[in-house]
Parts: structure tokens; sequence; C-alpha cells
């Protein structure tokens, strides 16, 4: 089992990921892995060639060893996405409430893999292609190690599922479901039925997905007990002073990765063409890139909405795009509560994106104007009402301190 001890940077390690449309070598640690079994570049999303696959799990950082209980978190990867900006913050409020913490990525690395080796005790990168098993990962502990693990915090079905198919009955699991049930992922009633069976808690970002769950499975309502919610958060210390933009346009932002389960392109192109009926000085920048950036691009095209649709592809600081909204569209499918509303509401900017999950009983907040799921017409509508009407103040409702949220931490994960 190969050690990398290195705790400020995972980049220099295996450069050698080249992606042909960008012309760049990517470090093997940063590349995404994708549900078609090849490596994507984190900037393009086109497949990258690969010289030589790590045969070993990739250890970055000291495991702990010290008499601190040990949290493990277990995520499928860690690139650009609100389920890991969450487990960033998740690990900033286990280390305040005195946890060491080891990292497990089921599926690679990212482009974040940076930011989790400093926010971790140590990170655990293990190749998607080899079939990782708790006897792999017991086999880097000691036995004292192992036995102040205090519980494991799994985020999405994928990672809880490997948690409870894997991980010894002696420890606790705590799922984190961050989204409304997909095609993409396995939400059958029976895996279902296991999971709430194995898990102590299963943990959402919204009372609307945690009824989503109750409705979907019987077994989720017989254990209401075991289902807590925990908000995707941004503390206040991250709230936004606003650049105006002084020109004369309705400047209307999308921010999302560009893939089949996060935005719905059709949805997208209808609100679009209807807008551009009723709207005169209209203008669309699209943040982000996904495996749909080429078909989007196509769409676009043929709808003949060149004229007003911008495609920006990847973009690391969205702090420009924010200032430069006038309103901000999320043509989702399933997100419960995405960053890209809670950063909207940082920048106190109106935001306008599907009722499912959080926005259903969001009615208070006046800047967020929810639409029946995949409906282009009130989708339209409420970006109208939304650049026509007076924005309310959002802030006590949405961001807290960051003692606030820890304090949730703690009543999730370790309150009995």
């Amino acid at each position: 089992m190969s050690q990398i001890n290195n705790n400020n940077e995972a980049g220099g390690q295996y450069d050698d990921g080249y992606c042909s449309n960008c012309k760049k070598y990517f470090d093997f640690l940063k590349l995404a892995y994708w549900t078609d079994n090849t490596y994507k570049c984190p900037v393009c999303f086109k497949t990258v060639e690969i010289s030589r696959y790590p045969s070993e799990l990739i250890v970055l950082g000291e495991i702990p060893n010290s008499n601190k209980p040990i949290i493990i978190i277990v995520l499928d990867g860690l690139y650009i996405a609100g389920v890991q900006k969450h487990c960033l913050f998740l690990l900033d409020s286990f280390h305040d409430l005195g946890f060491d913490t080891i990292l497990i990525s089921l599926e690679g690395g990212g482009l974040w893999i940076d930011m989790f080796v400093k926010k971790s005790s140590c990170l655990v990168v293990s190749n998607p292609k080899l079939k990782l098993t708790w006897s792999s990962i017991a086999r880097l502990l000691s036995s004292e190690q192992i036995n102040n693990i205090r519980l494991f915090s799994t985020h999405l079905i994928a990672s809880t599922l490997w948690a409870v198919n894997n991980i010894p009955d002696t420890f606790k699991i705590f799922s984190n479901l961050h989204s409304e049930p997909s095609e993409h992922e396995n939400f059958t009633p029976e895996i279902l039925d296991k999971i709430i069976n194995r898990c102590n808690n299963i943990i959402f970002p919204s009372l609307g997905t945690l009824e989503t769950f109750v409705n979907y499975s019987i077994k989720f309502s017989q254990n209401k007990h075991k289902l807590l919610i925990l908000d995707n958060l941004l503390y206040n210390t991250e709230v936004k002073i606003r650049i105006k933009n002084s020109q004369d346009y309705v400047n209307i932002a999308v921010v999302s990765r560009i893939d089949s389960d996060k935005f719905s392109i059709p949805l997208f192109i209808d609100t679009i063409k209807i807008l551009t009926e009723k709207i005169s000085n209209l203008q669309i920048k699209v943040a982000g890139n996904g495996e749909l950036y080429d078909k989007l691009k196509t769409a676009i095209k043929e709808e003949q909405l060149c004229h007003y649709i911008y495609l920006e592809g990847f973009v690391m600081d969205t702090s420009d795009i924010y200032n430069w909204a006038t309103v901000v569209f999320l043509p989702s499918k399933r997100e419960s509560m995405p960053y890209v509303m809670v950063e909207s509401l940082a920048y106190n900017i109106p935001i306008v994106l599907p009722n499912i999950g959080y926005t259903i009983h969001a009615n208070k907040n006046k800047l967020i104007y929810p639409f029946a799921v995949g409906m282009a017409n009130a989708a339209a509508e409420n970006i109208i009402k939304a650049t026509n009407e007076h924005k309310g103040d959002c802030m006590n409702s949405i961001l807290v301190e960051k003692q606030t949220w820890k304090e949730k931490v703690e009543i999730c994960y370790l309150r009995d």
C-alpha cells in the first residue's frame, strides 16, 4: 500500500492525464471519473487519455495518530459540486468539535482535491477501476485507530451502499441523501429498505426532500425518528457586496454543471424561447460544463438563440457572473437545496428554480421564485416577475453563523 505524505498539495504526483481538447496535461488526481467508466477533463469534461493508472490506494496526509475520536467521510469524488461543498463545511465543523477526519473518495479525485487535502486530517483516494473493500481501509489503520472511529458519514446513494455493504456492523453509519430520487441512481424500494435498516440516521438538506422519501418508501415512513435535516448553508461572513450592473439589460445567469442529472436542456431552451418574445433587451450567460455541453451548444444553434445566449464554459470564480446577473435561473431536474440558490441569496439576487426540496417550504423568502418542475411557461413567467418586483431581504432566512451550523451538525451526528 503506497502512502504519499503531503499535507498541502495533491498535484504533481501523477501528471499524465492528457486532454486533447485543452491540449494540456492534468494530474490524475484532479480528473473526474464518469459514469461511462472514463476519466474526464476537469475543465472541458472531454475524455482524457491516461498513460498509467495507480494500482493502489493513494493516501494524502497522515493517518490520524492521536487520542481524538475519528469521523470518516465517504464521497464518490472530489469534483466541484454542491455535495462536495457541503462536505468541506462538515470537515470544518467536525474539526471544531474535536474530531480527526479521514475522507475516502471512492471514484478518484477531482479539481477540489487540494481543498480536501487541507481540510481533512487524511485523504484516501481509491482507483475506481479497482473494488475498494473495508479490509483495504483497515490495513491502513492500527487497532487503536480503528477503535477511535466514531462514525461514518456517507454522501449520495453510491457511497452509502458501499458503506452498508462493506463497513462492519460495529460502526455507526449516517447517510446523507442530498437530492430528490433520480433515474441515474439506485433508488429502488429494496435499496432504500437496506439503507434505513443499517444506517443510524438519514440526513436530508430539506424538509421537502425528506417528505419525498417518506412517500417513496414504507420503511422510511415507519422510521421517521431516523430522518434528520441539515441544510446547505453559507456562513454570514460570506454575504457578498454586489456590484450593480448599470447596463440596461435583463441579465439571466445560469450556474450549473451541464449533465443529464442536473440540467434540463428542453426546459432551458423552451424557457429562453418564451422570454425572447417578451423581453427585447435579454442576455443569458451559462457558467458551467459537463457531458451535455456540446448537446446544449447544438440546441442553442438549432433554435437560433446564439444572439441571446453566451456559453461561458467552466468558471472557477463565479463572482463576476453573479455581479452581472439580474436574476439567476436554474433549469434543474432534482436538486434539493442547490448551492447556486444559496449563493444567489448571498448576493441578494432573485433565483427562479423548480419547486422541489427546500423551495416547497420557502414561501417566506421573497427572492425565491419556484415553478412547477419541467414547466417552461411557469419558469419564464417567474423570471419576468422576479426582474420587476421589489427584492426582499433574504439574509436572516438562509445564512447562519458558523457556530449555529456547527450546533446543527452536532445534533445530527452526535446526540443520541
